[in-house]
C-alpha cells in the first residue's frame, strides 16, 4: 500500500497562497469590468436617447407601418378602409366603408393619440387644398390604390416631419421637414 504525503501546512505554502485566498480584486479584473461597463453603457444610451428624444419620428414610423398595412387590408377584404386624421383632436383612427356608427365608436376607442408635444399641422391632398381642421380621411381601395395624400407633423422644438402616401407605392415616404407636392 501507498503513503500519502503529509499534507503542508498552510503557514508553509508562502504568501502567494495566502494572496489567493483574499477578498479583493486584481487590477486586471478591475479594468476588465470597467471596460465592459463601459462598452454596454456607450451601445445603450444612444438607444434611450432615440426613444426618449423624438415622439414626431415614433408617430410617423407608426403611419408607415399603417399604410401598407390598410393598402393589404383593403385588397384582402375587398372594402375600402380609411386612415382618419383628427386634427381637432389630434389623433388617428382607422374605419372601413361598411362601418355603422357602433362600429365607428369602437374604432375610436382604439384611436392612436399622439404623444404629448406632438402635432398634426394639416392634410394636403394632391390637387386639393390643405386641411388644418376638422377630419380628413385618407382612402386605401379593393385595387390596391390609396388617394394621394401629404400629412405633416410637428413637435414642440420645432422639429416637422411630412409623411408621403403614393397611391401606387406600399410604402410611404417620409421626409424631414415641410414638404409640399412641387418639392
Amino acid at each position: 500500500m501507498r503513503e500519502r504525503p503529509a499534507p503542508v501546512p498552510a503557514s508553509s505554502a508562502g504568501p502567494r497562497h495566502s494572496r489567493r485566498n483574499s477578498m479583493g480584486f486584481t487590477l486586471l479584473e478591475l479594468v476588465v469590468v470597467v471596460t465592459l461597463l463601459s462598452l454596454m453603457l456607450f451601445m445603450a444610451i444612444p438607444r434611450f436617447q432615440q426613444s426618449f428624444a423624438d415622439d414626431t419620428r415614433k408617430t410617423a414610423q407608426w403611419l408607415m407601418v399603417q399604410v401598407p398595412r390598410l393598402k393589404s387590408m383593403a385588397r384582402l377584404h375587398k372594402k375600402v378602409y380609411f386612415l382618419n386624421v383628427d386634427l381637432s383632436e389630434q389623433l388617428f383612427w382607422i374605419s372601413h366603408a361598411e362601418m355603422n356608427d357602433t362600429d365607428i365608436e369602437a374604432a375610436l376607442k382604439q384611436a392612436h393619440l399622439l404623444p404629448e408635444g406632438v402635432r398634426i399641422l394639416d392634410v394636403v391632398p394632391a390637387g386639393g387644398d390643405t386641411t388644418g381642421s376638422g377630419v380628413f380621411a385618407i382612402g386605401f381601395y379593393p385595387k390596391g390604390y390609396s388617394d394621394r395624400v401629404l400629412l405633416h407633423l410637428e413637435n414642440d422644438r420645432g422639429t416637422q416631419w411630412s409623411l408621403l402616401v403614393e397611391p401606387f407605392l406600399i410604402q410611404a415616404e417620409l421626409k424631414e421637414g415641410y414638404v409640399d407636392f412641387k418639392q
